[in-house]
């Protein structure tokens, strides 16, 4: 019979054993994934289209409704439009796509963090 098992794959009771919480060892299988996310994605797509699309949007989404949901959404939201525009941006100023992506992301965080702000 199979013990249930965390996203690490260590067996819950040997965690306890080890003197580790369930919590803790579920945080440390996040740590790795996010880890092996982050590292694969600059080897393939590259730092500056790594770096605006999974640190811009987080750090810009903060304004807004309270919630974890909304706040989803919005980090989401954000990245889809950053995607969108990047491309035209790209190619009209002869920019590598992570590059325009990251100067575009930006751009989008600030006019949402501009209007949320004046809205307020």
């Amino acid at each position: 019979q199979s013990q249930p098992r965390d996203a690490s794959g260590i067996a819950l009771k040997r965690s306890a054993i080890y003197g580790l919480s369930p919590v803790a060892t579920a945080e440390r299988g996040q740590v790795l994934l996010v880890g092996a996310a982050v590292g694969g994605g600059i080897v393939t797509i590259g730092p500056m289209l790594v770096f605006a699309l999974l640190f811009l949007p987080p750090l810009f989404a903060v304004q807004g409704k309270p919630g974890v949901l909304p706040y989803l959404r919005r980090t989401v939201s954000l990245g889809l439009i950053s995607v969108i525009l990047s491309w035209p941006a790209s190619v009209l100023l002869d920019l590598p796509f992570g590059s325009a992506a990251s100067l575009v992301c930006l751009l989008v965080g600030c006019v949402w963090v501009l209007t949320h702000s004046i809205r307020s």
